[in-house]
């Protein structure tokens, strides 16, 4: 009878993710001497495959140690379904907690292979911990080595990367389009699991596996080994093909063990079966006219909906359906190739829903700054140079009013004439009754290239923040007429009057909050890029030299909104994950009325963005080159 000895573990025979080859032994310290004798305590025993030697709650008067064969360590979730905590071999030992603490067992085991053991009673036990103390502090190493690994577990997302699709009858290219365009924006080893009663004449000549749900997938036994990602990532597919192939545990197994394997895991259901609770997210596909449940099956699911007419609108609407365009010719045939157009129809439509599943929904919030908002311009302008697509804006002040024309569907390179239009009569002084200038210029701008314009309307979600003047409360709007929730954020308090709209009387939102990068979150953004006008760099001048001339009410007002706003600004950038500060450099001073020179800080803004690109490509993967 053959004792495992330290170090000696078979290591082809373990899965190394699931049972490192440092774990500590329990006979670590030991001499072959005491080794010997612990020996002539142990009993031989053998479980055939698919035997469960240990029940989760039975109270334990034994341990046991792996001579040859593995084993599968799992549990129950509160439904039932069967979730793998481990796989061990040779060396491994089992039960040995429960003898240490008298607790019942907290887990379950069964053979995957027919598993030699060697068996320690309770008795027996106490008598080799007795005659040798040093197993106690093995065990106490086991017990860490656990809870680490338990710790470990628990940081992770845990099921994040996998994606259950109920399919109500949509045409197969969807679900493996959307795996394409996963694959494409995260740059990670990407598996689409089709679960049904053949395999589709479109995508037979793509399929990489047909799994067997009776066949344990070991490693180094199967023929499905995830692909090298490079440049241009592929899509493995697989198939369990077959009425009734997988029973409820058997498919969860096989999505564990999968999930081992590569990074993104999409599991394709038919529509009938309930919503796995492996999967983080349910999402459905439907064909142009089957009937779904309305939103998926948890409150961030949606339906896609294939193939509808051209829509130019990549998002859900507001009955939780996102509308996926036709493929055409060159959609197909890069489809074979395992990849997705990112700026077709149908590659925009997927490329949304691609990067909610990953979490890498992109927000872009801009921030105040008065003319300085023309430097917006230029960061949208190296945005789109790089093919970036932002999911969400969120503005305040000008920065509303940038991003509402971009919304709309206006490029970087026509939005400064736009901008001109409703700058150009923005200082017309009024009576100083309630404020030192009139917004009907700023007013009749704004409707002039927008005024029938609703949120609804809009290409990219858009959030305006405003300040209520009399509550103190930052109110945003989502939804409604566009120009007058833009024309309140435009409110700089003292220079143009508070916007009335219902009981409230609203002023420019960055009062409250100079660059909204949290509401960009808060609408469902992933990944925020913040842009601040008012850094301290720019707005601090401790070297300054005394000027002579006296600046007007209005530019001191400006000013002095310009030092608070680089002051709380620090904390309204807290949700950004990138935050772009433009140097203006020589462009600082005083000038307010100099909106007609704005273009100036266009190129300012473009070259803050370029050089913050290595920071935003670290967040996005497809930028990576």
């Amino acid at each position: 009878m053959e004792v495992p000895q330290p170090g000696t573990m078979h290591q082809e025979a373990v899965e190394p993710a699931s049972s490192p080859q440092n774990e500590p032994s329990f006979f670590d310290g030991l001499t072959p001497e005491e080794c010997g004798q612990i020996r002539d305590l142990l009993e031989q025993r053998r479980f055939r495959a698919g035997v469960t030697m240990l029940a989760e709650g039975d109270s334990l008067h034994e341990m046991y140690i792996i001579q040859s064969g593995s084993a599968d360590v799992f549990t129950f979730d509160q439904h039932g379904n069967e979730y793998r905590i481990a796989r061990v071999g040779p060396g491994a030992t089992l039960g040995e907690m429960s003898l240490f603490t008298g607790q019942p067992a907290s887990s379950s085991v069964r053979a995957v292979t027919d598993l030699d053991v060697l068996v320690l009673s309770e008795h027996n036990f106490r008598r080799a911990a007795s005659a040798f103390p040093r197993i106690y502090h093995n065990l106490g190493a086991i017990l860490s080595a656990r809870l680490a690994r338990s710790n470990r577990r628990s940081i992770r997302p845990g099921a994040e990367h996998i994606t259950a699709l109920r399919n109500f009858g949509a045409p197969p290219l969807l679900s493996y389009a959307l795996a394409c365009s996963i694959a494409w924006h995260t740059r990670a080893s990407t598996l689409l699991l089709m679960i049904g009663d053949a395999v589709p004449d479109e995508l037979a000549a793509i399929a990489g596996t047909t799994i067997d749900p009776e066949a344990p997938l070991r490693s180094g036994t199967r023929s499905s080994a995830p692909l090298a990602f490079d440049a241009e990532p592929r899509v493995h597919l697989m198939f369990g093909a077959g009425e009734g192939a997988f029973a409820p545990r058997a498919l969860v197994r096989t999505v564990e063990d999968l999930a081992e394997r590569y990074d993104r895991v999409l599991v394709q259901l038919p529509g009938e079966w309930t919503a796995p609770s492996f999967a983080a997210r349910t999402l459905c596909l439907a064909g142009p006219h089957n009937p779904v449940p309305r939103g998926g099956d948890d409150r961030r699911g949606y339906t896609l909906r294939a193939w509808t007419n051209t829509s130019v609108v990549a998002r859900p609407n507001t009955d939780g359906v996102l509308r996926v365009p036709a493929l055409t010719p060159a959609d197909e045939r890069a489809l074979q190739a395992g990849v997705l157009p990112a700026d077709s129809a149908a590659g925009r439509a997927l490329g949304w829903a691609a990067r909610d599943v990953a979490g890498l929904k992109v927000g872009l919030a801009l921030g105040g700054g008065g003319v300085k908002g023309y430097a917006h311009i230029g960061v949208l302008r190296a945005l789109d140079h790089i093919g970036l697509t932002v999911d969400y804006l969120a503005g305040s002040s000008i920065g509303a009013a940038v991003a509402a024309v971009y919304a709309s569907g206006h490029r970087p390179d026509t939005i400064a004439d736009l901008m001109d239009k409703v700058t150009e009569k923005a200082f017309r002084v009024t009576l100083p009754t309630r404020s030192l200038l009139s917004n009907a210029g700023l007013r009749a701008g704004l409707i002039q290239i927008g005024g029938q314009l609703h949120f609804e309307d809009l290409l990219i979600p858009l959030a305006v923040v405003t300040a209520d003047i009399v509550s103190g409360e930052e109110i945003v709007f989502r939804s409604g007429l566009l120009w007058p929730a833009v024309l309140a954020s435009f409110a700089i308090p003292g220079m143009y009057p508070p916007q009335r709209m219902g009981a409230r009387l609203l002023v420019d939102g960055g009062v409250l909050n100079p660059v909204p990068g949290d509401v960009a979150a808060d609408m469902g953004a992933d990944v925020v890029i913040a842009v601040k006008l008012a850094s301290r760099s720019n707005q601090t001048q401790p070297d300054a030299k005394p000027t002579a001339e006296m600046p007007s009410i209005l530019e001191t007002i400006n000013r002095t909104r310009e030092i608070m706003q680089s002051k709380i600004g620090v904390a309204s950038t807290a949700a950004a994950t990138v935050l772009i500060e433009p140097d203006f450099g020589k462009y600082v001073g005083w000038g307010l009325r100099n909106f007609r020179e704005g273009r100036q800080y266009v190129a300012v803004g473009e070259a803050a963005t370029v050089a913050a690109l290595p920071r935003i490509a670290a967040a996005l993967p497809w930028l990576r080159s």
